[in-house]
């Protein structure tokens, strides 16, 4: 399997196809993202796994980038937590890719994902908070 970084290392070569680069810049291959369109999320997710397809997993990612995104911008308000967010699900996808089942669908498993990755946000935020109002409780009786 491919690293995290060559995942997403893809130049456009025009609007249907892109090369991929491994990180000494030489050029792997070149594929046509127009074949991959059609493609059922859970087979791009087989296609990954099992031969490091990096097309495939840019394929998800632009699927479901922008969906992730409005998701945790809803349940957080804050956009600078939306797009942590989501580039925390998507990190958490690429190591665990591998343990999809496919006993649900692609996009529930991702959903919940990303619902995770929305409460550890708000948890980790509303403990901060917590922490601020008792350090200033604390110093207000000093």
């Amino acid at each position: 399997m491919a690293d995290f970084n060559t995942a997403f290392a893809l130049r456009e070569i025009d609007d249907n196809s892109a090369e991929s680069y491994s990180g000494n810049g030489q050029i792997n291959q070149k594929t046509t993202r127009r074949q991959y369109l059609n493609d059922s999320d859970e087979l791009l997710v087989r296609q990954y796994v099992d031969s490091g397809d990096d097309e495939a997993f840019r394929q998800l990612y632009e699927r479901y980038s922008d969906r992730i995104y409005g998701h945790a911008f809803k349940m957080t308000g804050d956009s600078h937590d939306a797009e942590e967010i989501r580039q925390e699900v998507f990190y958490a996808v690429f190591r665990k890719i591998s343990g999809f089942r496919g006993e649900s669908r692609f996009s529930t498993w991702l959903y919940r994902v990303t619902q995770n990755a929305c409460y550890r946000n708000i948890n980790s935020r509303n403990k901060h908070r917590q922490y601020e109002t008792n350090s200033k409780s604390v110093d207000m009786l000093s």
